[in-house]
């Protein structure tokens, strides 16, 4: 996974916006307070599902379009963009929206896009929404210039998207102060969405989780070292899931469905990406590693007893992770050779929980 950081370098351009008012259903941090937050969350383009899918979340900077071709450099096998914005600057947007055109890219929304990332997502060749995601639209907006300014320029990037005349009249008579979101059936009787995403590419919405358990998998085909740093990015994991609910830490760890990529700092995941790699490149070249039955009680035989209980599968929500956590400790702190072994035992262990006790 690429991801690349931009700030807001515009001061000396033009300062062209759509911006949003709040919404309460937004994600945190794109959540806009004011008719200039819209553009102040940092963006991530980030590579997923294997190099097919780019994601691409936070506000449309000046420097986006740029780190947005280099990463397409990089990734050959992208066919869809997927979209988590408040909006952020036109140009930029429509820069990005010419470059999905001109490739014949798809486009995806998991969760929100709005104002400048409409223009965007609409340039996609097909364009998917996941079954609660939303699309907002408004006028274009510029401090101290009146919108109606700028609606000639928003009716021709709409029009260039194919979108009915109606409904752009619709979209330029909803203020910057406000926002206008189209049901599912609104815009697919208006043409701007294809239907239902196919699997490859709404399964991508997990791909986070779904990568550190192939990660996980591998471990017996990886070095010391490599084991170590992944059980210090895993504790990391722990400790932030147990801050947003303990209920979901705990189920992370008995097969509930969690969404890493939504419920960790952008730190943790990048970490995590850097950890993937590393494990990767060390089983690279290896037979695909069988997982021994015999190392998760190796391991379990090699700590304490003292947290077994509290690790049951039946015990308290909130003191099963920072028991897991107490656990993953001891292990990395057990002398050489045993310290490497103890540490594939309880993370290979982990992934297989599957309501046996035993496996812990």
């Amino acid at each position: 996974m690429i991801r690349l950081w931009g700030g807001l370098i515009g001061a000396v351009l033009m300062a062209l916006t759509i911006a949003m008012p709040a919404c309460a259903e937004d994600r945190p941090a794109a959540r806009p307070t004011s008719l200039t937050a819209e553009f102040e969350a940092p963006y991530a383009i980030g590579v997923v599902a294997g190099g097919t899918i780019i994601d691409i979340s936070g506000s449309f900077s000046w420097a986006m379009p740029q780190n947005f071709i280099a990463v397409l450099a990089r990734a050959p096998l992208v066919r869809t963009i997927r979209f988590d914005s408040p909006g952020g600057h036109v140009q930029p947007a429509m820069q990005i929206a010419a470059i999905i055109r001109s490739r014949g890219l798809d486009t995806y929304v998991p969760q929100f896009c709005a104002s400048a990332c409409t223009l965007a997502f609409l340039a996609g060749k097909s364009r998917f929404l996941a079954p609660t995601a939303r699309l907002g639209f408004h006028q274009a907006h510029a401090p101290g210039m009146p919108p109606e300014r700028f609606d000639p320029m928003l009716r021709a990037a709409y029009e260039k998207a194919g979108v009915p005349e109606g409904f752009i009249d619709h979209v330029l008579r909803t203020p910057p102060a406000s926002i206008w979101f189209p049901t599912q059936p609104e815009l697919h009787g208006a043409g701007l969405t294809t239907g239902i995403p196919p699997a490859a590419i709404s399964g991508a919405d997990n791909a986070v989780s779904l990568a550190w358990r192939q990660a996980m998998r591998l471990l017996p085909a990886t070095k010391d070292a490599t084991v170590g740093a992944v059980a210090e990015i895993f504790s990391l994991m722990v400790e932030q899931l147990q801050i947003a609910d303990p209920k979901t830490c705990r189920g992370y760890f008995h097969r509930m469905p969690t969404d890493l990529r939504k419920a960790l700092k952008r730190p943790v995941l990048d970490a995590m990406a850097n950890a993937e790699q590393q494990v990767s490149e060390d089983a690279r070249g290896s037979p695909t590693p069988a997982v021994d039955p015999a190392v998760p009680r190796q391991a379990r035989e090699s700590l304490s007893g003292a947290l077994r209980e509290a690790l049951r599968l039946d015990g308290d929500h909130a003191g099963f992770c920072p028991a897991w956590r107490r656990l993953l400790a001891a292990a990395r702190a057990l002398p050489d050779p045993g310290r490497g072994q103890a540490l594939r035992g309880l993370l290979i262990g982990r992934h297989r929980l599957s309501g046996d006790p035993s496996l812990v």
